[in-house]
């Protein structure tokens, strides 16, 4: 749902969706390969996520290990799987910068800001705020 804000960009609350997210950290010493696939060595698993928000500029997530570090990038994946209304799987796998991190009682909340987009991602940003607009009822 839309929040009322004086923002740059209008934040986008997810939880009604049932994203599910992954990440990986981006280490610069070992070779970079999509978040999906899993790595070569091993050496870098897939991470879960939870997804509070999401703007056109970044978005906020929780995660439960203290492995985020302001200014580290990471790359991302968000499924949304198809609704009841039909509206087909969305899937958006990004690289974003933490600009934040605050510890919470279940873990961690991160504030992250896009640094790489696909092509695609206006098309992907609308069919998610229509979805989001769609779950809480408004048109």
């Amino acid at each position: 749902m839309k929040k009322p804000e004086t923002r740059l960009n209008t934040r986008y609350d997810l939880y009604d969706l049932d994203v599910v997210s992954e990440y990986r950290i981006i280490d610069p010493s070992l070779p970079s390969f999509p978040a999906t696939e899993e790595p070569p060595d091993g050496s870098q698993p897939a991470l879960s996520a939870v997804v509070h928000n999401i703007s056109r500029g970044g978005l906020c997530i929780s995660v439960e290990a203290a492995d985020l570090d302001v200014g580290r990038e990471i790359s991302l994946v968000l499924n949304v799987p198809e609704d009841r209304a039909g509206r087909p799987a969305l899937k958006l796998e990004c690289v974003a910068r933490v600009v934040w991190i605050s510890e919470e009682p279940a873990g961690f909340r991160a504030g992250l800001h896009f640094t790489e987009l696909p092509p695609d991602f206006p098309a992907l940003f609308r069919a998610l705020v229509e979805r989001v607009r769609a779950s809480a009822g408004v048109s």
